[in-house]
């Protein structure tokens, strides 16, 4: 008799995770997670550093996306895109006490770095998948996101719209 290993459970446990909830204001653009968490990031000015709380109590749910984005204890992101909605779930859930955001929110904030594969994995093949800058466009050398071997990152335009950058083969 063959039995076969159940694969791992992908989903992140309910509850054990803060949401946030972005619906793209433009339905004629892609719906992306970067999108998404471009818009939460750009909530920022509604998180005072100094207090370790929503600069006024309306904002206080864009404060909170805010603080999902960059607070330092995140270990795992996971995201659900349906239509024009993105749901971003950040875990394990911050600790939204002042005095814990004070620590947990970084007040230098700086882009991420472009992950590496490790030595002996190769990236899968992503032609046509989005190479967005990660370092913010006006540094010197904008870092992206990396393409997989034998292809580029390049502007690219998808049926007449706007253009954007994306991996394509390197000719």
């Amino acid at each position: 008799m063959w039995t076969c290993e159940k694969p791992k459970e992908r989903r992140l446990a309910e509850g054990d995770c803060h949401e946030n909830v972005w619906t793209n204001p433009d339905p004629s653009t892609e719906t992306t997670s970067e999108k998404a968490v471009q818009a939460w990031y750009d909530q920022g000015k509604y998180f005072n550093y100094e207090t370790g709380k929503p600069t006024e109590e309306a904002k206080s749910t864009e404060a909170f996306e805010f603080i999902n984005v960059v607070n330092k204890d995140t270990e795992k992101v996971g995201f659900a895109i349906r239509g024009p909605t993105v749901i971003g779930y950040y875990c394990p859930p911050a600790d939204t006490s002042p005095d814990a955001l004070k620590k947990s929110v970084p007040t230098v904030l700086k882009p991420p770095a472009a992950p590496i594969a490790p030595e002996g994995v190769e990236l899968l093949d992503n032609t046509d998948a989005p190479c967005p800058i990660l370092s913010g466009a006006d540094t010197e050398t904008p870092v992206r996101a990396a393409c997989s071997s034998g292809n580029c990152c390049g502007p690219s335009k998808k049926d007449g719209k706007d253009s954007f950058d994306s991996c394509r083969k390197s000719d």
